[in-house]
């Protein structure tokens, strides 16, 4: 296993070393890497025992150094190295962003909150088709067309929910950014591996599927497209991280969108409705399965602190959690982090402040 990890840091590291990170993003340099598994950390040629700090994919400070980690869960399965340095650079590009003083992050808790509205999934749905037609649009007049009406919905959707389609171009800001600078990557260590992952992004969000309602995932895909169109068409949007303008509102302030049109008369909610009864179906159903198995529910004063974004689902008040949580008690002041499914009951309305949590297996690390 040893062997094998680090057979799989010098390949990722071969491929990282034939990468231009100026010519993905101006300033963007590599960042340190590591590897790990359930025991063990390679970084930078050392290899020792695996500690709390590495868990996930992202980004963590070490050793006074951004750096960015990935778990390899099985050595032995066979691994894309040019799919594996693209997902590095994504996460470098975090560590990028931290450096650079990025504040355009959305608030992944209030995203929990995002509305289960029929007529705003329906019209986002039809949004996404957009997007993905631009990219295949011939030439450039088709492509700003169809982005003129992209725009459209998406002022119309901005007067439908308010301030949460903000929070959406904050997501792709944080994570598209991140995702486009992992393409390009992949497109200069294989570029039929770049059109292929192009494709199966565009054909994702082109889905009528419960990923529609994940926010914050398909963000990573649709702010990724808006990077690419971009650069299909010369639009040079300004690259300071330091500024308030998302990707969004930076590419359309250089096209016209046009007047706000309104939704079609016959707009098809059916699918939309759908997505929607099943996610909350699924939510409901998963919280009862975890509180049939009857774990002690713990009430008083708490606060989010710590979480995982990519695994927690909210249905009105409640929370449920299958990966990790951290908790500060709001009347002692100690943090604890609980791993496994954690169900939270939030109090009314509020995005991080609990009333009341348990833990299938309240392990602490």
């Amino acid at each position: 296993m040893r062997a094998n990890i680090e057979r799989v840091y010098k390949e990722v590291s071969d491929r990282l070393d034939r990468v231009n990170f100026d010519n993905i993003w101006p300033l963007f340099t590599p960042f340190p890497f590591a590897l790990y598994n359930s025991e063990i950390v390679v970084f930078k040629g050392a290899l020792f025992p695996r500690d709390e700090r590495f868990f996930a994919n992202t980004t963590i400070e070490y050793d006074g150094e951004q750096i960015a980690i990935w778990c390899i869960d099985d050595c032995e399965k066979a691994i894309d190295y040019d799919l594996l340095a693209a997902n590095i650079v994504h996460e470098m590009f975090h560590a990028f962003q931290k450096r650079a003083g990025e504040t355009r992050f959305p608030d992944d808790l209030a995203l929990l909150m995002y509305p289960k509205n029929p007529e705003n999934l329906a019209l986002k749905i039809e949004e996404n088709c957009l997007l993905a037609a631009a990219i295949y649009a011939d030439d450039a007049e088709r492509k700003i067309s169809v982005l003129q009406t992209f725009c459209s919905i998406r002022k119309f959707r901005e007067n439908l929910i308010g301030d949460f389609t903000r929070l959406e171009y904050l997501a792709e800001v944080a994570e598209g950014s991140a995702e486009y600078a992992g393409f390009c990557a992949l497109s200069s260590l294989s570029p039929a591996k770049a059109l292929s992952l192009l494709n199966s992004y565009c054909e994702l969000i082109s889905n009528p599927a419960a990923l529609q309602l994940n926010v914050r995932r398909i963000s990573y895909y649709t702010g990724m497209l808006l990077l690419v169109l971009s650069a299909r068409l010369g639009i040079d949007i300004d690259r300071n991280l330091r500024q308030s303008k998302t990707i969004y509102e930076l590419i359309f302030q250089e096209i016209d969108a046009g007047i706000m049109l309104p939704p079609c008369q016959t707009l098809d909610m059916t699918d939309s409705k759908a997505i929607i009864s099943a996610y909350e179906a699924k939510v409901r159903s998963d919280i009862d399965n975890f509180l049939s198995l009857s774990p002690d529910l713990i009430c008083g004063d708490y606060k989010i602190v710590g979480y995982d974004p990519m695994n927690m689902r909210r249905i009105g008040d409640q929370v449920i959690c299958t990966t990790f949580i951290m908790l500060e008690n709001l009347n002692s002041g100690s943090i604890e982090k609980y791993f496994g499914t954690t169900f939270m009951r939030m109090k009314p309305g509020e995005s991080r402040l609990v009333e009341a949590f348990c833990n299938a297996s309240t392990e602490l690390w």
